[in-house]
């Protein structure tokens, strides 16, 4: 299964409502907040990491999307990575990490409206995550790693 993540417009308004249909058109998918993302290289390596960390028996997180959306954020405790990266009623722009073919049948049964721009790093996203460069964001996944 070739992972991947794209990025896309969409008014979400009612976050839950969407997170359920997510799930019905692939519970492998998962969502965040565009805002929040440094590239696609940033979501793949958190859910590496979250595999990794399963695997080894040292994940945090019950479940592989928690312990992937923390890693994501950089934090240990699921309500602050949820609040980082994680998708509200107010998310105008949204990433999503799963399967290649997951994420096409997303765009067409969700009429998402596909804009990779999304994930394009800048310096409101670097604020929000509370770095100060692109690659700091791998540093805070390193250290939630050694952590544990």
């Amino acid at each position: 299964m070739g992972i991947d993540a794209a990025g896309f417009r969409h008014d979400l308004r009612d976050s839950e409502r969407f997170l359920q249909d997510l799930r019905k058109v692939s519970p492998e998918l998962q969502a965040f907040d565009a805002d929040a993302v440094i590239g696609k290289l940033h979501l793949i390596s958190a859910w590496e990491r979250a595999q990794r960390a399963f695997k080894e028996g040292r994940a945090s997180c019950s479940r592989i999307e928690l312990e992937t959306l923390c890693y994501a954020a950089g934090e240990r405790q699921i309500s602050v990575a949820i609040g980082l990266v994680g998708v509200n009623d107010s998310t105008k722009r949204i990433a999503l990490l799963g399967p290649a073919e997951a994420i096409k049948r997303a765009e067409k049964e969700l009429s998402l409206q596909r804009d990779d721009s999304a994930l394009e790093p800048s310096a409101e996203k670097l604020k929000r995550l509370g770095i100060e460069s692109e690659d700091m964001v791998f540093e805070l996944m390193s250290m939630r790693e050694v952590d544990g």
